[in-house]
Formats: structure tokens, C-alpha cells, sequence
């Protein structure tokens, strides 16, 4: 899911604008508005789902999708991603390197290829009952959130640094801690 989200990203600059002109993105509006209105953590399964082939009513109208409007429907949740009306991949988010591997054979296709290419990742998402598809060797999953943060208030300091270390380490993200 990462590796279409920056493939998008990198690329729909070029690409996908040239194939929205085709995409008749009406037939996609629905399931669309539908996971737009979902909090954070839904779209974020509802789009792991997709990957995954599983058998849910969204995934299910995905797959009557034509291959345009597949791509026209991952072109409008990469653009809400980044304007942050769909859950977004967390910042600072590295692909693994096998993912980044194939974002960097992607980028090395001419634009043509590089549409056949998305084209391939998204034709075979969502769940078709009638379909044989391969079950999915690594199923994606949302990332867990972080632990809840206490706001910390300690007399006499106000400096942010100070504060939200104690917030990281209160929650055991040692990681945002050390970071810091």
C-alpha cells in the first residue's frame, strides 16, 4: 500500500493527470465519499482490505471498477492523503527494501511503462467472489497507533522539548524520546 502511495506520489504528477482525462470517476464517487466520511483508522483498513482481497462490501464494488477508474479511484484517496482528508502514511514512513527496491525499478520505466505498471497493482486489489485470486503471502495491516499521550505539566517548565519527552516516555515511546 506504501509503495502505491509514493509510486503515486512520484509519478501521478506525470502520469496520472493524463489518465484522469479518460476516467469517467463518477462510477467511484460513492465508495469514495464513503470512506472519506470514515475515521482515520477505518480508511486506513478499508484500504489494506483492498490489498488484501478481503471480502467486504467496499471491496466488492472495487472490483467492478474498470481498470481507469481503479486508478482514478487511487489517484483521488493519494491527493486526499496529502491534503489530509484520508489517512495518510505516517511521515517520516521508510519502505521496507523490497518495496523500495520495485518503487526504484518503477522509476526507471518511461512514463508509459510506468502506467502499465499501477495499472497491474491496482486491476488486482478488492475481492471478486468469481475470481481466483491469490491469497496475499504478507497481508498489509494498519500500523498500531502510538500509545495515548498524557499531557504532561510540571511547575516551572514550560520548554516543549522537556515536556514532550516526559510525554514520550510516559507512553513508552522511546523512540519519539530519544528523537527529540
Amino acid at each position: 500500500m506504501a509503495l502505491l502511495w509514493f509510486a503515486y506520489t512520484e509519478m501521478g504528477v506525470t502520469i496520472t493527470p493524463a489518465a484522469m482525462q479518460v476516467v469517467n470517476i463518477v462510477f467511484a464517487e460513492k465508495t469514495l465519499t464513503q470512506i472519506k466520511q470514515m475515521p482515520d483508522l477505518e480508511q486506513t483498513q478499508v484500504m489494506c482490505d483492498l490489498v488484501n482481497h478481503t471480502d467486504t462490501p467496499i471491496c466488492r464494488t472495487y472490483s467492478s471498477f474498470g481498470t481507469n477508474v481503479k486508478l482514478g479511484f487511487w489517484y483521488q484517496l493519494s491527493e486526499w492523503m496529502k491534503e489530509g482528508i484520508v489517512a495518510p502514511i505516517p511521515e517520516g514512513y521508510k519502505l521496507s527494501a523490497k518495496a523500495s527496491d520495485v518503487l526504484q525499478a518503477i522509476r526507471q520505466l518511461e512514463g508509459g511503462q510506468q502506467l502499465a505498471v499501477l495499472q497491474d497493482i491496482v486491476i488486482n486489489m478488492g475481492y471478486a467472489p468469481t475470481v481466483s485470486t491469490q491469497k496475499v503471502k504478507e497481508p498489509v495491516v494498519p500500523s498500531k497507533d502510538i500509545a495515548p499521550r498524557a499531557k504532561v505539566s510540571i511547575q516551572g517548565i514550560d520548554n516543549l522539548t522537556v515536556l514532550s519527552y516526559m510525554e514520550n516516555m510516559n507512553a513508552f515511546d522511546f523512540q519519539g524520546a530519544v528523537a527529540l
